[in-house]
């Protein structure tokens, strides 16, 4: 199967950031679920329905199953939740699809979901003996009057192929405590979410785009996506509002703006790890930016701002975010730096380093004075350049007298 076959659209998706280009090997579906658990836990029918739920391991907490809720399921959404009452493990995969529920809070007591390689396949239903098909990994499709997902209790998703498109009526996700998202075999691999396709009003939260960040590479393709309020409690340290800075705090929600009113105040800046928005500095008199010193992750929910915006400082001679490893934003360009020091920003050493700490790939996302880093002079060849100069003076004065 080629790469391009996992791309979709109007859709929240993740897929390993570096897919192989084919794939290697099958796995039959009812080896992987035998070897996983004992048969009494295992349920192998192909659709949930009012005839086939009598088979389902009610009294198991790990359950092995592909399982599989759509538009021929006839069960409530009360039958639902008291066929999951006890399973909190799901080995196997999970597809919601077509269906009219308005959430999928009857799989709230689930806590982890395990799906094995994403190149599983089981026997068509329609049992030909050749015919084969691609088992679905964590999947959300089509679910016309779906407002949230409501796993609440929800924590890891080991999945080699997921997501959740085209819930047009989706509110929110509500998986407040999920912390992770792997690749099953955990080879380190992080995985690539996209998030659209979702209803207008849709929001997400800080801490579900947190455990989200973390773990994977996330990328929005929608142009009206916001944060949740309030932001989400922190078991750790101390979440703040951006309108006003104070000592301690490690998460910043909304856009952190520092000017000439706020900026005798950046050295308490130095116990953020992330920020709920974009940064700005702009016409401050700030001759170094070294106060940011553990933010790791900047994330702006906006279609038409830069992530980081430093403007109109004329004595700024220098910058580091030595911590820094996510600077994300709706807009085409994430970072941008004007009217600065003009040694620095016509120095290509400054943006080469933020381009390759942040892996921007795209040119056209950081620019310095209006240039992309390529355009930008390099230090070393200006160096070169002086030196020659100078090295000619000398000779031409050396034969001159």
């Amino acid at each position: 199967m080629k790469t391009k076959a996992f791309i979709f659209l109007c859709s929240i998706s993740v897929i390993p950031c570096d897919l192989p280009n084919e794939i290697k090997e099958e796995e039959d579906t009812e080896i992987f679920l035998n070897k996983r658990c004992d048969p009494p836990c295992i349920f192998s029918e192909y659709y949930l329905t009012l005839e086939t739920v009598d088979g389902f391991p009610k009294n198991c907490t790990t359950v092995c199953s592909d399982l599989r809720i759509d538009k021929k399921c006839d069960l409530t959404e009360n039958q639902l939740a008291a066929t999951f009452k006890n399973m909190k493990n799901l080995i196997g995969s999970l597809l919601i699809e077509e269906t009219k529920y308005k959430s999928g809070t009857f799989l709230t007591g689930l806590e982890t979901v395990e799906c094995g390689s994403s190149d599983r396949v089981q026997k068509d239903i329609n049992g030909f003996d050749k015919s084969f098909e691609k088992i679905p990994q964590f999947e959300w499709d089509i679910n016309y009057e779906m407002l949230e997902l409501g796993l609440t209790n929800l924590t890891r998703i080991s999945c080699g192929f997921n997501k959740i498109t085209t819930n047009v009526n989706l509110t929110r996700l509500n998986i407040p405590n999920l912390k992770s998202i792997s690749y099953p075999s955990g080879n380190g691999k992080k995985m690539y979410v996209i998030l659209d396709g979702v209803g207008y009003n849709f929001c997400i939260t800080s801490g579900e785009l947190l455990s989200f960040i973390k773990t994977s590479e996330l990328q929005i393709d929608m142009s009206k996506v916001k944060y949740c309020e309030p932001p989400s409690t922190v078991e750790t340290g101390k979440i703040c509002n951006s309108t006003s800075i104070t000592d301690g705090c490690t998460q910043i929600f909304g856009s952190l703006v520092i000017g000439p009113e706020n900026e005798h105040l950046v050295h308490q800046l130095n116990t953020v790890e992330v920020i709920f928005g974009g940064l700005v500095v702009n016409n401050t008199n700030l001759t170094n930016i070294d106060f940011l010193e553990s933010l790791k992750y900047i994330y702006h929910l906006d279609d038409k701002s830069a992530v980081i915006q430093i403007e109109n400082n004329p004595n700024l001679s220098n910058f580091s975010f030595p911590s820094l490893v996510v600077a994300q934003t709706l807009a085409n360009t994430k970072i941008l730096f004007s009217n600065n020091n003009e040694i620095r920003t016509s120095d290509s050493t400054y943006c080469d380093r933020l381009k390759n700490m942040l892996n921007i790939t795209d040119p056209r996302q950081i620019f310095f004075d209006g240039k992309y880093c390529d355009n930008l002079l390099a230090k070393s060849g200006k160096s070169l350049a002086f030196q020659l100069w100078i090295f000619g003076i000398m000779i031409t004065i050396y034969y001159v007298y």
